[in-house]
């Protein structure tokens, strides 16, 4: 009995290193590039990915940071970040720089990229990192979660004159998810991403990234909540120089992800009123958590009162390319039907603050095609007026 004991003890002993090697990680490789020698030279992005770094680095990822990176040391930073995965970890991939969609691939490039021509068109996929390759590469090592934001839709600047550039003309395209993915990009498919606004813009990120940077370090807020914020606040910039910007998003994670709490079981604190004046929420530094989706009590219909004899419409950039009816005024109420992009003839309802944690917007009562129910304002305006509703 003895010797059971003390063979039990010894396998015991010889496990326990290998069981703590293999507790999960938080890992991030953030790539800015802005010196590119052949093709047009961008000014935020290095800036952009120093400011993602130091905030991830504050929330308790392992961060690789690479500034003006060549092919070379693109590849070498890609496989630096593979070798630290895994299996159960936690993989966040930013970068800034250029980013071309090529045949629906999303191509992101190295400084040392070269100014293309039309017959030359190949040579992208050569000297390009095509994002679903890093996203499987990272799932084929065994990531549980995997989060890429892509703030690389500016210009093409492989444009070739009037109706001609060598991949899509502007923005990147969508991209298909797997189960434990987040991508998020910084504009809508085909929408160009601004560097600055303008040339007196003097703040050292893109319009995008200096909204993200501080939204992501919100322990109240989970990914979904971020992006809706940044669906927001990122319009609201980008129509100050009369430019539309939508950030655009791709969700295949169960639950919800919060990359600033470190308690699963605790509910996040309630979300704080936006006014001018209000301070920053503190930042608090964590672990990631997913916490399941609270169940809220289904609302009954609404009976619609239109506001204005005026209707509705879906915008065209809708994330995913639909917009959701829910029987609620929030995301976590039953669906009743989801409409494509570019819906026309809602009947609008009143408008009243949301019964979740992940919607930025007001919810508004809403009626179409014999279906009603409640629906974000953040995605909709007035086919007269193209105002949203209030």
């Amino acid at each position: 009995m003895r010797r059971h004991i003390l063979a039990l003890a010894i396998i015991l002993l010889c496990c326990a290193p290998y069981h703590a090697a293999f507790a999960a990680k938080r890992i991030a490789l953030v790539v800015g590039n802005n010196a590119y020698a052949d093709v047009p030279k961008l000014e935020k992005a290095t800036g952009d990915a120093q400011a993602i770094s130091a905030a991830l680095q504050g929330l308790g990822f392992d961060v690789i940071t690479v500034l003006d990176a060549n092919r070379s040391r693109m590849a070498r930073a890609i496989v630096d970040l593979e070798t630290r995965v895994s299996p159960g970890d936690t993989v966040l991939f930013f970068f800034a720089g250029h980013g071309v969609a090529l045949d629906g691939g999303n191509y992101l490039m190295p400084t040392d990229v070269p100014n293309v021509t039309e017959g030359q068109r190949n040579l992208l996929r050569t000297e390009g990192f095509l994002a679903d390759d890093i996203s499987e590469r990272l799932r084929e090592r065994g990531a549980a979660t995997t989060v890429m934001i892509l703030d690389a839709c500016r210009n093409n600047p492989f444009k070739a004159g009037p109706g001609r550039s060598i991949g899509q003309s502007r923005g990147l395209s969508r991209m298909d998810t797997r189960r434990g993915m987040f991508v998020m990009f910084s504009a809508g498919a085909g929408q160009e991403a601004l560097d600055r606004l303008g040339d007196s813009d003097t703040h050292p990120n893109s319009v995008f990234t200096r909204l993200f940077v501080d939204l992501v370090k919100r322990p109240d807020l989970d990914l979904i909540d971020v992006a809706k914020e940044l669906q927001v606040e990122v319009p609201k910039l980008a129509q100050s120089i009369g430019h539309e910007q939508l950030p655009a998003y791709y969700d295949q994670i169960p639950g919800r992800i919060f990359l600033a709490r470190t308690d699963a079981a605790a509910p996040p604190p309630a979300r704080p009123q936006r006014t001018p004046s209000s301070p920053p929420p503190a930042v608090v530094t964590p672990p990631a958590v997913v916490a399941p989706p609270r169940a809220i009590a289904p609302a009954a219909p609404p009976q619609v009162a239109a506001l204005s004899r005026e209707t509705y419409r879906v915008l065209g950039n809708v994330s995913q390319g639909i917009h959701n009816i829910r029987k609620g005024p929030g995301t976590n109420f039953p669906l009743v039907i989801s409409i494509p992009a570019g819906t026309t003839g809602l009947v609008v309802g009143q408008c009243q603050p949301p019964r979740d944690r992940r919607s930025a917007s007001d919810w508004c009562e809403v009626s179409w095609r014999g279906h009603s129910g409640y629906t974000s304002a953040c995605c909709i305006v007035g086919e007269r007026t193209g105002a949203a509703p209030r």
